[in-house]
């Protein structure tokens, strides 16, 4: 800017138009900074997004997600308590790990899904799912069975959802689970 006879010229369209793109960059990068620590923030991938993040964990055993944490042993674990070594902080009471299924036998297919208060009972027999790029897997949704005193079972509103990937045998030994808490009428 130019001043002519004790009066300041106006800037240019150039300048002002230059002015406006720094500031949105800088508010941009602010903004981007911020919403990276917020871990969890609106995470809410479809089936599809979970299969992909999935496979590439199988292809690359060093890949990291951050709101998806690694755990060894998913059934060590109570409900209550995995909602705690989440990497998410959200009001969406949904967290994700990836983990090793257990099995119940060394060279058997059926999983062990007992914990110390409880067991993750399935609900059916799961959904076939099909993503666009040919990854095939399957989805199965467990409740979770709280074991009270004298042996009194309750639903207590604990929700996992299993994904795992089809297309390989070799690559069977790890899943994605989705843990979730349901909420009931009358709960706070």
């Amino acid at each position: 800017m130019e001043s002519h006879g004790g009066f300041r010229s106006l800037p240019t369209v150039e300048e002002v138009v230059t002015t406006l793109i720094l500031l949105c960059a800088a508010l941009y990068s602010q903004l981007k900074s911020e919403m990276e620590s917020l871990m969890g923030f609106r995470f809410q991938p479809s089936n599809e997004q979970i299969f992909c993040l999935l496979e590439k964990k199988r292809l690359n055993p060093h890949f990291s997600h951050h709101t998806i944490k690694d755990i060894d042993d998913i059934c060590g674990l109570e409900p209550w308590d995995l909602a705690g070594a989440s990497k998410t902080e959200s009001e969406d009471r949904v967290c994700y790990f990836f983990c090793k299924p257990c099995y119940k036998y060394k060279k058997s297919t059926r999983a062990h899904r007992r914990t110390n208060a409880g067991y993750w009972k399935v609900t059916g027999r799961g959904s076939k799912i099909k993503t666009r790029n040919g990854l095939s897997g399957t989805k199965k949704i467990l409740t979770f069975q709280y074991h009270g005193p004298a042996s009194k079972k309750a639903k207590i509103g604990w929700v996992m959802h299993e994904y795992h990937v089809n297309d390989d045998p070799s690559y069977k030994d790890l899943l994605v689970a989705q843990i979730s808490m349901k909420l009931r009428a009358g709960w706070c």
